[in-house]
């Protein structure tokens, strides 16, 4: 996982497992209600994972992006994130959580988009991705 962090910066293995273990044990049982949290609008969806235990702002945001697909969400406490996205557009002064939120505000809701081509952008430059599009043979 370090390999591929958007940071570059040791990332806790157990995250996203921890997420899981965690959701599996609320009482409410929210695993089973995963279609149910999917039908919330990006807000309540964000607030119902912020009720579980040692799941904060960037592990919310990043299980709405990549868990369930909420292309529209750029998230802000991603601190990789936000240093590549102040890069990009040349911004001179720092980015809060705020900051960026106003920043991606005009992609919307294609803010996570954003978020994927940093990401992708950067590990292409870091000699991850190839430079060139490569075909695949049909």
């Amino acid at each position: 996982m370090k390999l591929v962090s958007f940071s570059l910066r040791p990332v806790a293995p157990f995250r996203l497992d921890y997420t899981v273990w965690a959701l599996r044990r609320r009482p409410d049982n929210i695993v089973d209600q995963w279609e149910a949290l999917d039908a919330l609008p990006d807000e309540k969806a964000e607030t119902k994972l912020l009720s579980l235990k040692g799941v904060g702002r960037w592990s919310a945001q990043y299980v709405l992006l990549r868990g369930l697909g909420r292309l529209g969400v750029f998230p802000g406490d991603d601190v990789g994130g936000r240093a590549k996205l102040k890069e990009w557009l040349g911004i001179k002064v720092p980015l809060d959580y705020a900051g960026v939120g106003r920043t991606v505000a005009r992609w919307h809701p294609y803010g996570g988009f954003m978020y994927f081509h940093l990401f992708l952008k950067n590990l292409r430059a870091k000699g991850f991705l190839p430079a060139e599009r490569q075909e695949v043979p049909v």
